[in-house]
């Protein structure tokens, strides 16, 4: 009796110019009334590790059937509307040919929209989790039709750069400055400008990465100094602080990055 059709997955994962794999060994499981399942001999059982992402990140993803008989009306669905792949495959025929294996795209949006153009809602910093549904029909030695339908559990580490901003116990609202100064040439998009009444100002590290800041105290530039997550650090006002994020995305309402990957911001009373 000839075996039924199964599906088998390959992933080659390319972040910052380098080639990782993932599932290099996995065991497909035969179909069982009608259903598929597709077991990942990893050390993450189920679970596909993608690692950190920066910011929105393309992966691209190799599908090839390991059964004998073709699959037809392959439906992808993602549980995480920030996770987005190609939606369908219309025939998936067996083997692992070049002919035969198709390459779908999952986007995962993490800041900037998919096309690279405009800004995108941020993943939460840490943990991300998604399911990934691809469902669709074989035949058996009879000709019936049968679904099969197979399920990952996709994860994404996210990195986002924040701060808190403070005037001694009063927070400062990032997203409402009191001024915005443009014109300042290439790199630099705009300067945005917040009102402190304190002689100092504390800038407080709420996201998961290291920040860099610069403080620039009239004609005095200070010395780069690393604030490590959680970490605090003081400015003076009327100082202009510059944010080097080392191009980790950021909550665009809150900082804004200009050309040069750096947030700008001059605190005044």
């Amino acid at each position: 009796m000839k075996r039924l059709s199964w599906l088998f997955f390959l992933l080659d994962l390319f972040v910052g110019g380098c080639t990782k794999e993932l599932g290099t060994s996995i065991l497909p499981v035969p179909v069982v009334g009608g259903k598929i399942a597709v077991t990942w001999s990893t050390e993450s059982g189920d679970k596909i590790d993608f690692g950190q992402i920066s910011n929105t990140a393309r992966f691209p993803l190799i599908i090839s059937n390991n059964g004998d008989r073709r699959i037809t009306d392959i439906l992808l669905t993602n549980s995480n509307p920030q996770f987005v792949s190609d939606q369908s495959i219309d025939t998936l025929l067996p083997g692992n040919t070049l002919a035969s294996v198709r390459i779908i795209s999952l986007v995962v949006v993490h800041g900037t929209n998919a096309s690279g153009i405009g800004l995108a809602q941020t993943l939460n910093p840490g943990m991300n989790f998604d399911t990934l549904v691809l469902s669709g029909t074989t035949e058996d030695a009879a000709g019936r039709k049968i679904a099969v339908r197979s399920e990952f559990l996709l994860q994404v580490t996210a990195l986002l750069a924040d701060i808190r901003l403070f005037d001694d116990t009063a927070e400062v609202d990032l997203t409402h400055p009191t001024s915005v100064e443009t014109g300042f040439g290439v790199g630099i998009n705009e300067i945005l400008g917040y009102s402190v009444v304190h002689p100092m100002a504390r800038v407080v590290n709420s996201g998961n990465v290291p920040i860099y800041l610069t403080e620039y105290q009239g004609a005095t530039v200070l010395p780069e100094r690393a604030i490590q997550p959680n970490g605090v650090d003081s400015v003076g006002n009327f100082s202009n602080v510059a944010i080097d994020t080392r191009g980790v995305v950021t909550i665009g309402d809150r900082l804004h990055i200009s050309g040069d990957g750096k947030c700008y911001f001059f605190l005044s009373p």
